[in-house]
């Protein structure tokens, strides 16, 4: 992504609705499939800081992955000793000494090499192993905010789930999310590609604050069901998946 966004993610993540939800997403999924607290996280795709600092939060110290040199940076800041800079189909780790990955608005990105990465994600996963991905959902939606952040595409669940089977992972649970929103993002996003509109993110600032906490708290909502059901449809879609253990391997 360009820096500008990086620079509204700095400035946003920590108050804007959309950050917070994504976040309650991801604690809620997870922890509705992990058995035990992870003892090593990774996140890649890391920004800024803020999903990085929430996980540590949650499950324990993660450590954060992150190309751009000024997220880097601004991660470091805020959780000092557990950021470096990195590629998600090169990570400095070693080899199954992870046991979650985490990977928010990472895959999509034209920069990535999708497969390279998951690839990369199952090698530093221990046997058994959680893999989580949140990313842009249905293609119908894809516009100047797109563009704007440098998508490639934007998945649908099935064909989320599909690719990270074909990378050796078993899925545990796939969902869209961001349900309640979606028919006025929908109607939003086709307005704005209908008007022709330049390359630009849809995060520029915070809304007023009862529009922000009422926003919030639909997100809150939708993360506490997510645990026992499953979205239809929704801008984005999130993924559980487990690396499969030695034993599990080898019987297959």
């Amino acid at each position: 992504m360009e820096r500008a966004e990086y620079e509204t993610m700095a400035r946003l993540e920590d108050e804007h609705w959309w950050f917070g939800g994504k976040r309650a997403v991801a604690r809620s999924l997870l922890s509705g499939v992990l058995v035990r607290p992870p003892a090593r996280t990774l996140d890649v795709g890391c920004g800024t800081g803020g999903t990085t600092a929430a996980l540590s939060d949650r499950f324990g110290p993660a450590l954060g992955c992150e190309l751009n040199p000024y997220a880097v940076r601004q991660a470091a800041a805020r959780i000092p000793g557990r950021v470096f800079r990195g590629r998600a189909e090169s990570l400095p780790i070693r080899s199954g000494s992870i046991d979650l990955v985490t990977g928010l608005d990472v895959l999509y990105h034209r920069e990535v090499d999708e497969s390279r990465a998951l690839s990369e994600w199952r090698r530093v996963l221990a046997p058994g192993g959680t893999l989580y991905i949140s990313d842009s959902a249905l293609p119908c939606l894809e516009g100047p905010h797109d563009r704007a952040v440098h998508a490639r595409e934007r998945y649908t669940a099935r064909s989320l789930a599909d690719r990270v089977r074909r990378a050796g992972f078993d899925v545990v649970k796939v969902t869209y999310w961001n349900f309640f929103l979606f028919p006025i993002a929908a109607a939003f996003r086709l307005g704005r590609r209908v008007g022709g509109q330049n390359p630009r993110s849809d995060l520029t600032g915070l809304p007023p604050v009862f529009v922000n906490r009422f926003l919030a708290f639909l997100l809150l909502a939708e993360s506490s069901w997510l645990r026992r059901f499953r979205f239809p449809i929704g801008t984005s879609v999130a993924l559980v998946a487990r690396k499969p253990d030695r034993s599990e391997e080898w019987a297959g």
